[in-house]
Formats: C-alpha cells, structure tokens, sequence
C-alpha cells in the first residue's frame, strides 16, 4: 500500500516489541508473506499496522503450541482471517489437544529420561517410531518422542527384548497408519462433502469420531489377543502331536524299505535322555516337547524355546555310521520344516533339507533318496493338517 500519512503506523521494532518476538521473527513473516507492510519507505525500511500485533501472536500460537506448517497457517489467515471456529476446526483435524505440550529434549536428555541407549534411540528413528528434528548439528525429540521411548524402556525392564519391541511397534505403526488413512478419506467423502457441513457440525464429528474410535481399539485389542494367543498356545499341542507322527511314520517307512537297523535305532533314540548326541539328541526334544504338553504354560513355552534353539543351531558336523547321519540330519529337518511360522525357521528348514539330501546321497543303491521324496511328500501333508499351524501356512 502507497501512503504517506504513517500516523499510529509502527516500525518493525515496535511491532516486534508489542508482539513479544524478534524483529528477526517479524521479517520472517514478511518474507513467507504472512505480514505485509501497510507501507514502505525503501527496501529495508517499512511501518506496519497496529492489527499485525495480534496476527503474529496468531501465527506464533498456531506454529509454537499447535505445530502447524506455515502453508497451513498462510491458508488459514488468507481465507478466515483467523476466524476462530477456523481455528478450532484445525485443532480437531491436528488433534491438538492429544498432543500435549510443545516441549522438546535435546538427545542427551531424552536418553538420560528414557533410560534407552544411543543404539536403541536409533534403531527407533531409524524406523520412524521415534523423529528427532535436527536443529543445527542437535538431534532434539519432542515429548511424544520421549514418551514412546519410555515405553521402550518399560517393556525393556519387564524382560521383553529390544529387537521384538521394535516390531511390535512397528507393526502396529505400520497398520495404525494403513487404518487411518482409509478412515480419513472415508470420513472425508461420507461428512466432509455433504452439502450440509457445517464448521460446528464438523468439530462435533471429528471429535466423535475420535473418541468412538479410541474406545473401539481398547475393546478389540484385548479381544483379538485372546484369539491369537489361544491359537498359539494350540498351535503348540498340534506341534507336538505332528512331531511324535513323523516319528512313527518315519521308523515306519525305514522298516517298510528294509531299513530294520536304522529303525531300530530310532525307536532307541526315542528314549534317548538329556545326555544323548546326534540322532539320540534330537528325538531327545521331540519328547521333551510332548511331554511338556500337561505342564504350565511358561514352561511349555520354554521347553519349545530350548528345542527350536537346538534345532537352529549349526552344530557339530553329523558323526558315526552312514545311517546314524541320515537318520541326525532325517530328524533335524522334520523338526524344523514342520515348526510353526512364529519360530521363523524357514531359512534353517531350508539348509537342513540340504543337509539331509547330502546325507541320503551317501547311502548305496539311491535308497536314501527314494526316502527322502517319501518323507518330503509325508510333511507336506502333515503340513495342511487343519489348524496345525493357522491360516496362511
């Protein structure tokens, strides 16, 4: 604006002055056209109406407190003015309320508050659980930051180790955001749009949906865990009934091929105890699991923890007679290939098929491989057995 009457006009000393900032903050604002001069007497030099005092206690309140993006508060400003059930309509879409404060910890804070190390504060940016702003060569996290980090730690202290907190949180960010999106949009179509929104009416809904959704997730949260840990816990007698199978089939199928003193050595190796090595070591934990079957829960789970941490290992190279290796390697590979998905055995079922492919090959006359198609037919099978191993196996 072209005018020479600066009577009640400020400088921009003033106006920074009277609006609690920086003369810095003010020209920052001119430059994102935020605040314009009402007049200007050169290039560095301009005076400003007293209205722009409250527009930038306005534009600080929306940046500092509520964290809106400067294109969002431009938008806002341009278009309401700043009219306040704008505002309020912003706040419920940012969930302002939800959000808590503004505050922030440089990196060595939030460590110190979290208890977590650096590694871990990585390992959880590095992921987008956690994102720190880099302010200068300073990392700074913000206090929703903190309080997942904290999280952390807590489920650090109760035994649960770090590795599984980070999928666990990570599968849930990555569904949670799944599910917001197609809430929004969906929202946006059916309420949004309608020819009767109103600015109220869309506060009401946003805040309802908000709060009916929250409740939502707290009623089936616990729901869907009983489902899915009930099936896990199945899954563990399902397990062993499938092992002691294979047992049978497999001592079975030696004796219908002739095998009589392989056989015979695996029905021993059944009764093999704790001290026992390579096939006797093996069929050890098939029964350790299956005698675990009337005990508790942890100790359940624990004894199929111990198998699958023997099974995965690499071990000693296969020792003793030709049959003594195949049968090792036999077992080895049934265990591993008929573990359920949450034991992530995949990559070790694999190398142990090899393992025992390699083992059949030494056997005279290529006997040893004609059992090995038999059994590998045998365990896909025992693999479709309904609700051994849930849906998707």
């Amino acid at each position: 604006m072209d005018r020479t009457d600066r009577t009640g006009l400020l400088k921009v000393g003033e106006l920074a002055r009277r609006a609690g900032t920086t003369v810095t903050t003010v020209k920052y604002y001119v430059k994102e056209g935020l605040v314009e001069p009402a007049y200007k007497t050169g290039p560095n030099m301009a005076y400003y109406d007293p209205g722009c005092v409250e527009r930038i206690r306005l534009i600080k309140s929306l940046q500092k407190e509520r964290y809106y993006p400067l294109s969002v508060i431009r938008d806002l400003l341009d278009k309401s003015g700043g009219d306040q059930r704008e505002v309020d309509l912003l706040d419920a879409i940012h969930k302002v309320g939800a959000r808590g404060g503004g505050e922030s910890y440089s990196s060595g804070e939030a460590l110190r508050l979290s208890g977590l190390t650096r590694q871990q504060a990585a390992e959880l940016a590095r992921h987008g659980l956690v994102n720190p702003a880099t302010e200068g060569r300073r990392l700074v996290y913000s206090g929703e930051d903190l309080r997942v980090m904290k999280l952390a730690r807590r489920r650090l202290e109760a035994g649960i180790p770090f590795a599984h907190t980070v999928r666990s949180f990570l599968a849930y960010e990555t569904a949670l955001r799944q599910a917001v999106e197609e809430d929004i949009q969906s929202f946006i179509r059916a309420s949004f749009l309608a020819d009767s929104a109103t600015t109220e009416g869309a506060i009401r809904m946003i805040q309802v949906s908000d709060e009916t959704l929250d409740a939502f997730v707290a009623l089936r949260r616990p729901a869907l865990n009983r489902e899915y840990g009930s099936r896990q816990l199945d899954l563990l007698d399902s397990y062993a009934e499938s092992l002691s199978r294979t047992l049978q089939w497999l001592e079975t199928a030696l004796r219908r091929r002739g095998f009589l003193r392989a056989a015979a050595r695996l029905a021993r190796a059944e009764e093999a105890g704790a001290g026992g090595e390579g096939v006797d070591r093996a069929a050890y934990y098939y029964g350790l699991l299956s005698r675990s079957r009337g005990e508790e829960i942890t100790r359940r789970s624990m004894r199929c923890g111990q198998a699958c941490a023997f099974f995965i290992a690499p071990g000693a190279p296969p020792s003793g007679t030709l049959e003594e290796r195949f049968l090792e390697a036999a077992v080895r590979c049934c265990w591993l290939a008929l573990a359920p998905p949450v034991l992530e055995c995949a990559q070790a079922a694999a190398e142990a098929e090899e393992r025992l492919l390699e083992a059949a090959g030494q056997w005279p006359g290529r006997e040893g491989d004609g059992l090995v198609t038999e059994l590998m037919e045998f365990l896909e099978r025992e693999k479709m057995v309904p609700d051994r191993n849930g849906p998707g196996r």
